[in-house]
C-alpha cells in the first residue's frame, strides 16, 4: 500500500519520467518455422522510444574452490506501467539485452525495474 494518494502518485510518476535520460526499444520474439522442421526466433519492435535508464550492478556468485565468480547484472528503469516481460529483448543504443526478470513487487512503484543480461 502506498503512503501517497492516487493523485499524488500520478504526479510523482509523471515527474519521475524526466529522470530517465535515454530511450530504448522493447522487442518480442516470434518463432519462425523453416521447411525442414527447424525454427528460429525473430525479434520485432513492440514499443519504441520508451524512456529508460540503464544501470550496472556487479555481483558475486558462489564459490568454486577458493574463487568467486563475478558478473554484471544490468537493470533497466522504465516507466512504472511499461509492458515488458521475461523473454523479451530491450535494445539500448546498439546493444541487445534479454529480459531476465521484472521487479514489480514493491509498494512505492515509480519505475518498473527490469533485470537483463546482454544478448549473445
Amino acid at each position: 500500500m502506498s503512503m501517497f494518494a492516487s493523485a499524488e502518485m500520478t504526479k510523482i510518476r509523471a515527474r519521475s519520467e524526466a529522470l530517465l535520460p535515454g530511450t530504448c526499444t522493447i522487442q518480442t520474439g516470434t518463432i519462425v518455422l523453416d521447411t525442414i522442421g527447424g525454427s528460429t526466433v525473430t525479434f520485432g519492435a513492440t514499443a519504441t522510444g520508451v524512456p529508460c535508464k540503464l544501470t550496472a550492478k556487479t555481483r558475486t556468485q558462489g564459490e568454486s574452490g577458493n574463487q568467486f565468480s563475478v558478473y554484471t547484472e544490468w537493470v533497466f528503469h522504465l516507466p512504472y506501467d511499461e509492458a515488458v516481460s521475461v523473454g523479451q529483448r530491450i535494445i539500448y543504443g546498439s546493444d541487445n539485452y534479454e529480459v531476465v526478470s521484472v521487479e514489480d513487487d514493491h509498494d512505492w512503484r515509480v519505475f518498473r525495474n527490469v533485470v537483463a543480461k546482454r544478448a549473445e
